[in-house]
């Protein structure tokens, strides 16, 4: 059921099957001139839930004029296709956020992580688990496809920092953010006090922050970004999922000290020694359900690993880590330590 969040400001609860998190926030901003912002996967049962939340409130599709996502994670953006077929145009995006698409498509994003995995000395068969779990085993049918073909018809990458979005009684100003994503999307209206946050300030999960090079650092993006949000004055945040909430600015201070945190972590574990970043991943304690990294599914592998070289690329060029090349791994220890001679 759609939840009223102001005038002509409405939330959708989108499901998302076999999919965590299992519901995405989508957004109906109705009015003269009607405006969605993020849509689901790419399944039946996504395209379900989005049509039902929308016929709760007499639209449909082809009734909405602009569509826009925050950014390109599948999510966010499966559906974008479909619904643009409906109406007739493209959907609007970054622009940053279109070299995933643009570039390479989904092989060319598969190629880029691969590469910071053989960068880091991960054994084969981890690898390949990590990739499978990204590709061929990811829990929507003809992700390849959709990366490749669907999406680079059907998006727009028109969105730059300093834009204005217009849609019914709101006026939103475009900002772009990095780290959870190249070039997602924040929406401010300062009039109404409504902040569009996407993934990037989500009020309970720590959004992920993944490397698509080797010396990547998006944490530091990230950080920086914060920095950039919290000087909007918002009384009504809508993330991606889980609710809505209404202090960004505590939230971004928890995040702050969610990193310090784990930059104090890591900076212990290679205290001991110097370690692969495969071997701080396992040892980090991270906030999910499983007993041991062992039994971590791949895919949660994978995202625990690339947060970790995140973290390590951002203390090398802080320049308390440094690390060395060994038989083709990179092995990380303190600036202050003695490596091999």
């Amino acid at each position: 059921m759609p939840e009223k969040l102001a005038k002509d400001l409405y939330l959708l609860r989108v499901r998302l099957p076999r999919f965590k998190p299992p519901v995405l926030n989508a957004y109906l901003v109705a009015g003269d001139r009607s405006l969605l912002i993020d849509m689901g996967l790419y399944s039946l049962g996504a395209l379900e839930s989005l049509l039902a939340e929308l016929g709760e409130l007499g639209f449909r599709p082809a009734d909405i004029d602009e569509v826009l996502a925050t950014h390109s994670h599948i999510d966010h953006i499966g559906l974008a296709g479909i619904v643009a077929e409906c109406r007739g145009a493209p959907v609007k995006m970054g622009a940053e956020e279109c070299s995933i698409l643009k570039e390479g498509g989904f092989q060319g994003y598969m190629d880029k992580v691969a590469r910071v995995l053989a960068m880091q000395g991960i054994p084969e068969e981890v690898v390949r688990g990590m990739m499978a779990s990204i590709g061929d085993e990811y829990p929507v049918p003809g992700v390849r496809r959709l990366y490749t073909e669907v999406l680079p018809r059907s998006v727009s990458c028109v969105l730059r920092e300093g834009d204005t979005v217009e849609a019914g009684r709101y006026s939103f100003n475009v900002y772009v953010v990095s780290g959870h994503s190249p070039g997602h999307v924040v929406l401010h209206d300062p009039d109404h006090g409504v902040l569009v946050v996407g993934d990037h300030l989500l009020p309970k999960t720590t959004p992920q922050v993944s490397p698509l090079t080797p010396e990547d650092n998006p944490l530091a993006r990230y950080l920086a970004s914060l920095d950039k949000l919290e000087r909007l004055d918002a009384s009504l945040v809508l993330p991606g999922h889980e609710e809505v909430y209404r202090d960004h600015r505590a939230r971004i201070r928890e995040l702050r000290r969610h990193h310090e945190e784990r930059l104090r972590e890591m900076l212990k574990l290679l205290r001991e020694g110097p370690r692969t970043a495969l071997d701080i991943a396992s040892r980090v304690k991270w906030n999910v359900d499983y007993a041991s990294w062992d039994e971590m599914p791949p895919m949660d592998q994978y995202f625990a690993f690339a947060e970790t070289i995140s973290h390590l690329n951002y203390l090398v060029a802080k320049g308390l880590v440094r690390w060395e090349d060994r038989s083709g791994a990179r092995v990380y220890l303190l600036s202050g330590q003695r490596g091999t001679e």
